[in-house]
């Protein structure tokens, strides 16, 4: 605590006059750090993805975060950018709280749309989920063949869920 507290002192001292305002005019919390609410918004991640889109993995973590804290609109909003951006976690995650109605009501066939994108993307964790609703009809029509393919590249992938779902298909086909 006393190495931060030295390092913000010989920061202080020099800063020039303009900065030091700022940096003091700002919400202080107990420990004289310096709050700044807007770093934790959706917004200020996409600014992150547009300046390291090499890092868009750990960046979107934080809509894993915005959710848990109860900001889900703005977590879908974050969740949707890094969909857009290529993150077959963003969509699986999507997919998940459409799924569940956490952002609103349960919306399957957006659900099932995400998983499909993930799923074509190579993911497969969404190739198996996306073979399952395709087998059950879950917000697309039930398309059970289709559904084994899916569940069978995932398997190939080495998805343990497919490859179980596979073994126990097989075996009821033995009976």
């Amino acid at each position: 605590m006393m190495k931060i507290v030295n390092y913000v002192m010989v920061l202080m001292t020099f800063l020039p006059l303009q900065s030091r305002a700022q940096f003091v005019d700002g919400e202080i919390d107990e420990y004289g750090g310096t709050l700044n609410p807007t770093d934790f918004s959706w917004h200020y991640y996409q600014e992150q993805m547009d300046r390291f889109p090499q890092r868009i993995g750990t960046i979107c973590y934080n809509a894993y975060l915005l959710d848990k804290g109860g900001l889900h609109s703005d977590s879908e909003k974050f969740l949707i950018q890094c969909a857009q951006r290529g993150s077959t976690s963003a969509m699986i995650y999507l997919a998940m709280l459409y799924e569940q109605g956490t952002i609103r009501e349960p919306q399957p066939e957006l659900s099932t749309q995400w998983l499909a994108k993930a799923a074509n993307a190579g993911n497969p964790i969404a190739q198996y989920h996306y073979g399952v609703a395709l087998i059950n009809g879950v917000g697309i029509t039930e398309q059970p063949q289709a559904g084994i393919q899916w569940i069978a590249r995932a398997a190939k992938q080495g998805e343990a869920l497919a490859i179980k779902h596979l073994a126990n298909a097989r075996c009821l086909n033995c009976q």
